[in-house]
């Protein structure tokens, strides 16, 4: 939506409002899609746009912004649409753990922990055959504390294993 410069009511995406209209329930992620060409900073800056994106043209009278089942439930009990609000690439937390708090605090439910290369934290399906760095295996406990579930879409097999072992 960001990138190509339209809503959600109304689009030529693979989602829009108007297309969820024969359906008694919705709820749908938007994620985040940080470009495993993002390094650093750049992740971040590209991330806080695409939040700023999410809360100022996706949320809205009749899509709301849940961060539970039960919030779910009670947005369609309101006859409304429920939005998760998702990462996908850990990239963007850098080498900085601190960053998964601001993330909390922003409703993300979910982060994917690779796109498809290596990262700080993981190797991705289409980067090397490593595992989870230590960073990364740090990340996991963090995110765990949170309440924030790791995504292992993208990952390589073994840290998946690896994710399997350590999260809750």
């Amino acid at each position: 939506m960001l990138i190509r410069g339209v809503g959600v009511r109304n689009n030529n995406l693979a989602v829009d409002l108007d297309k969820t209209k024969g359906f008694d329930n919705v709820c749908l992620t938007f994620a985040a899609y940080i470009s495993d060409r993002f390094e650093n900073k750049c992740a971040y800056n590209h991330y806080k746009k695409l939040k700023s994106t999410f809360k100022n043209n996706v949320l809205s009278d009749c899509v709301v912004n849940a961060q539970n089942a039960q919030q779910v439930e009670d947005i369609w009990n309101d006859g409304k649409i429920a939005a998760l609000f998702s990462v996908e690439n850990a990239k963007v937390i850098g080498n900085d753990l601190s960053i998964l708090d601001e993330l909390k605090r922003d409703n993300v439910l979910f982060i994917t922990l690779t796109h498809n290369a290596d990262n700080l934290l993981a190797s991705g399906v289409g980067g090397s055959e490593g595992d989870l760095t230590q960073f990364g295996k740090s990340a996991i406990v963090k995110m765990n504390e949170l309440g924030i579930l790791p995504d292992l879409s993208h990952l390589n097999e073994r840290g998946f294993y690896s994710v399997a072992e350590i999260s809750e």
